[in-house]
């Protein structure tokens, strides 16, 4: 058996929602600097509302691409079955 008839190894893919919810963290760590550094005042309660709503609007649309991308692999690979 020769090495390159091997699969090769498959990284994991990117989930979204580590993405996402590392935004989320690193946006509150830079909103607070700001806060604190300059004398920018920010209103909390429409700060979180804001960056939850994003990050729920990132979520969703990162799911939808995600399950397309499932749906044509799977039938690309179906295609290739019936060819084969």
């Amino acid at each position: 058996m020769n090495i390159n008839d091997r699969n090769p190894v498959q990284r994991p893919a990117v989930r979204i929602g580590t993405l996402v919810w590392g935004s989320v963290l690193i946006l509150i760590g830079v909103l607070l600097s700001v806060a604190q550094l300059t004398a920018v005042r920010l209103d909390p309660r429409a700060v979180v509302i804001g960056i939850l709503l994003l990050a729920g609007i990132a979520l969703l649309i990162g799911g939808v691409v995600s399950a397309l991308g499932r749906a044509r692999k799977k039938r690309r690979e179906s295609a290739d079955t019936v060819e084969a």
